[in-house]
Parts: structure tokens; C-alpha cells; sequence
């Protein structure tokens, strides 16, 4: 996954690896989890058929505070 999603979250640039993990770039992961039934299956989904438009890695932090802020990270988000 991270050979072709790349090492550091596409956010912030963290590196860590135990943070970083595989986002949905269009906030569709819910979608993917009922269409394939578990997370593992998302993930050979990712590197099977790879697709930049549509995965990419964040860290914990980043992707969480897209799901909390309406889809974009308090990072990129002018009000904060």
C-alpha cells in the first residue's frame, strides 16, 4: 500500500508509519465497506487496483479531523 500510495500522509507530511493510514479521497469509505464487506478486503481493493483518485494516505490525525470537519482537514481549513 504505501510503495503506491507513498510513505507520509498527504496532509501534514507525517512519516511514522504506526500513523498513517489508508483514506478515501472522497469521503466514499462506507460505500467500499458495504460494497466489499471488511476493511481487509478495502485494502487488496487499494493495491490490486490501484487508483490515486480515490485512495491515498493520511495519518489518524488528518483523516479524522476530515471525517469531523465535513470532509477537509482542520489542517487546510481557513476557520481554524
Amino acid at each position: 500500500m504505501f510503495q503506491i500510495y507513498g510513505h507520509e500522509c498527504a496532509c501534514c507530511g507525517e512519516k511514522n508509519l504506526k500513523f498513517l493510514t489508508l483514506d478515501h479521497v472522497n469521503g466514499d469509505g462506507r460505500i467500499d465497506l458495504k460494497r466489499l464487506g471488511n476493511q481487509i478486503s478495502i485494502l487488496k481493493d487499494a493495491v490490486e487496483r490501484p487508483d490515486k483518485s480515490k485512495y491515498q494516505i493520511l495519518c489518524y490525525n488528518c483523516n479524522l479531523g476530515r471525517y469531523h470537519n465535513g470532509g477537509v482537514c482542520p489542517h487546510k481549513d481557513s476557520l481554524f
